[in-house]
């Protein structure tokens, strides 16, 4: 065998070789410098401590739970609703209402309205840290009845923005839509939207008829005293109120009226009630409404009726669907009933 091809054989032999030997370790090198510290200046908190702070059975399983006592859960009226009224997808619908958080629309008829849940009030994680909440419409809410009207907002500044941007009026009162001495009810379903909640607990855009009793001039006290949507809805859960049921708890009350067992505190419930029930029977004397069996509701008279009777409507069906009997905001709700019953008594 000539030399030139050995070489290439000896090459490879020596470096088989010095690979299976190995020396003694050297000298450790100088150590890398610290990484850069969290914020604030303090440690990063584990990843898997993170994710547990939601992702663990016992609080997934609590707030499921408590979401299956809440009206929100309640899917045949969601799906309803949106399937036959494109407009009422944006509330009444889970993906309706992610649309409309993200674009301010909706975009036509949702074919698959999908019953609200935890991942359409939350978008799935933004920060990845223990306070991300993610919710959507946490900024000002505007009041869709001032459309076109004015510009009224919403803001709290706190997680009540988002339950605003739902239950709200809707719909402007007789004066400020079509202003005039009289006023036409189209329909049967006329009136402001169930649970027109943020209205009345700001004290807005419900029919402000003039009367011996003066509107607020100033927030109620439930302002100054940081008492919002959140603070008495979703109270420390317990006997199936609080939380993510959004029955109001007493408990939530008790820490500002003490000894209060429900929430009739200072009368007001029984009160609006009186008040709501004379109101009635004014509007069912002077034809403005009437019990329909069929429906089991009482709903509106259709047909053109004065300016002052369409405006009394609108104010007892609304606060009648608040739902709070004038919890939400006494002074307004006590003056919008008293104006509202003093012009439709007769005068003697």
């Amino acid at each position: 065998m000539s030399l030139s091809r050995l070489l290439p054989l000896f090459l490879l032999l020596s470096l088989i070789v010095l690979c299976g030997c190995e020396g003694d370790e050297g000298p450790a090198g100088v150590a890398g410098t610290d990484g850069t510290d969290g914020t604030n200046g303090t440690d990063g908190i584990d990843g898997n401590v993170t994710c547990l702070e939601c992702h663990n059975t016992d609080l997934q399983n609590s707030i499921s739970l408590q979401y299956d006592r809440s009206q929100h859960a309640v899917g045949e009226f969601v799906e309803y609703a949106s399937a036959v009224y494109s407009s009422c997808s944006a509330c009444h619908a889970g993906n309706g209402f992610v649309e409309y958080m993200e674009t301010g629309t909706i975009d036509g008829q949702l074919l698959n309205p999908s019953t609200i849940g935890c991942n359409h009030c939350h978008s799935v994680h933004t920060t990845f840290e223990i306070d991300d909440y993610a919710l959507r419409g946490t900024d000002s809410a505007p009041f869709r009845s001032d459309v076109g009207h004015g510009d009224t907002m919403f803001d709290l500044g706190d997680n009540s923005n988002v339950c605003a941007n739902c239950h709200q009026a809707r719909t402007a009162e007789p004066n400020t839509a079509s202003p005039g001495d009289t006023f036409e009810i189209a329909s049967t379903h006329y009136g402001p939207h169930h649970s027109p909640s943020a209205n009345i607990y700001e004290g807005v855009l419900f029919a402000e008829i003039p009367g011996s009793t003066s509107y607020p001039t100033v927030p109620f006290g439930h302002f100054d005293a940081d008492v919002t949507c959140v603070t008495c809805h979703m109270g420390e859960y317990s006997d199936g109120a609080g939380g993510h049921t959004w029955h109001p708890n007493i408990n939530a009350c008790t820490s500002c009226h003490s000894g209060s067992t429900d929430f009739d505190i200072g009368g007001v419930q029984a009160n609006t009630a009186a008040l709501l029930a004379d109101l009635q029977d004014l509007l069912e004397d002077q034809g403005i409404i009437e019990f329909v069996v069929e429906d089991d509701a009482w709903e509106p008279i259709v047909g053109t009726h004065s300016m002052v009777q369409a405006q009394a409507f609108f104010n007892w069906i609304g606060l009648t669907e608040d739902r709070s009997l004038g919890v939400h905001n006494p002074p307004y709700v006590e003056a919008l009933l008293l104006n509202s019953i003093e012009a439709l008594t007769p005068v003697n």
